[in-house]
């Protein structure tokens, strides 16, 4: 990936960036491979940190190279586009409200366990999972239902119910009408099948290119230079990557 021509890098995040500090440090080399290779690229003596600090810094790293930040984080580094500031509103299908409910009411003992230290690690562990499921029925709702269905509907697809997918909706075309490529990269396996999917019903196969983590090296890395090949017909790529 660092190989890769891009004339921006961006991370597309439901909100700030968090995570263990080796995942969040991978998405940053991603993002800027020839600034950050290893931990003392961030900072001299990155390594022996506490974790929360890591945790800190590299989330502070991280927004200033995502699409979606704060007005007061910083102008981006090289590689990062301009700050442009746009609203969407994104409905809250009843399809989310009820799978949201349920969630919480499958949590109700352990929100209202008073027993169970605040302070407590595993409370801390099992409060952030919730978060993070909570989240994740915003942004993707068809995750939370079909947790282990490869096979997802064409019809289950509700883009106005993903600010995510939303806002890929309008970009995409625009994209492709300017003759640009782009390489979508997700870390996660069931997020890359629901890109296919809605790609699917989108565009034509033909301009697509789905790179999977697990084909060799060097098909990868042809598939790469293939989709950064001036007039190839492949216009978009979606790569798992990890």
């Amino acid at each position: 990936m660092g190989d890769l021509a891009a004339r921006f890098r961006l991370m597309l995040s439901a909100g700030p960036p968090r995570g263990a500090p080796a995942d969040m440090f991978n998405v940053l080399h991603c993002l800027q491979p020839s600034t950050f290779q290893s931990g003392k690229d961030v900072a001299d003596g990155f390594e022996g940190w506490e974790e929360q600090q890591q945790v800190a810094v590299l989330s502070q790293l991280l927004e200033a190279n995502s699409l979606s930040r704060r007005r007061s984080v910083a102008a981006p580094s090289r590689g990062a586009a301009p700050p442009l500031s746009v609203a969407l509103r994104v409905q809250s299908t009843p399809r989310q409200a009820a799978t949201h409910r349920e969630l919480l009411t499958r949590s109700f003992q352990l929100l209202t366990d008073a027993e169970t230290g605040r302070q407590s690690s595993q409370r801390y562990d099992q409060l952030r999972a919730l978060c993070e499921d909570l989240m994740e029925v915003l942004s993707y709702p068809e995750l939370a239902e079909q947790e282990d269905d490869p096979a997802l509907s064409l019809r289950s697809i509700d883009v106005n119910s993903s600010g995510k997918l939303e806002l890929l909706d309008r970009l995409l075309p625009l994209l492709r009408e300017e003759g640009q490529q782009v390489l979508l990269l997700s870390h996660r396996p069931r997020i890359l099948r629901m890109l296919e999917v809605y790609v699917a019903t989108r565009f034509k196969e033909e301009e697509v290119a789905v790179i999977h983590h697990e084909v060799p090296t060097a098909q990868r890395a042809a598939a790469f230079a293939e989709l950064s090949r001036p007039g190839c017909r492949q216009w978009l790529g979606l790569h798992e990557g990890r």
